[in-house]
């Protein structure tokens, strides 16, 4: 597998996990408050520590510019990069 299957495949990878957290946590009768889902990078830029803390799922749309094969990844979309 080249660089870039492997940059799809991971790229595909946080795109499904943060969708299906995203529906687990919306349709779960049990959840005490609503979750947001941050769509933009420069919105998740602007959440305070504490915020950030809460784990609102992400989803973005946008373009891998590194990643290292493990969770240090970063995404730029039309909004920031993160």
């Amino acid at each position: 597998m080249d660089v870039f299957q492997k940059l799809a495949t991971f790229g595909l990878a946080l795109l499904l996990g943060a969708q299906i957290e995203a529906a687990t946590n919306t349709n779960s009768l049990t959840a005490s408050r609503v979750e947001m889902v941050f769509e933009q990078a420069a919105n998740v830029r602007r959440l305070s520590s504490e915020q950030a803390g809460l784990h609102h799922p992400v989803l973005l749309r946008g373009v891998i510019t590194y990643t290292d094969g493990t969770y240090n990844t970063f995404v730029q979309d039309e909004s920031a990069g993160i």
